[in-house]
């Protein structure tokens, strides 16, 4: 996949409150896995036959079908921050 350029998304520093800038900090610091994520997704079932299938393995299969946006996302908020400083 390609990277994002942080360049093409210059903003001023006073979009983001101070408390949203320690948020995003603390999500650059130490990013929530994507399985924990997972536990707060409601909408698990897409699929014709997802009323079947235990509510573990879905959970499992919505993370693995997610991992790279998390690190993506990672990334993108680590870029915001080191904007900021």
């Amino acid at each position: 996949m390609g990277q994002i350029s942080m360049e093409k998304f210059q903003y001023p520093g006073s979009l983001l409150s101070g408390n949203q800038h320690s948020v995003l900090q603390r999500i650059a610091e130490r990013p929530p896995d994507i399985d924990t994520i997972s536990d707060f997704v409601e909408n698990l079932q897409s699929a014709k036959y997802d009323e079947m299938v235990p509510v573990t393995l879905l959970r499992r299969l919505w993370a693995k079908g997610r991992y790279r946006v998390a690190e993506r996302m990672t990334h993108v908020v680590q870029q915001i921050v080191c904007m900021r400083q």
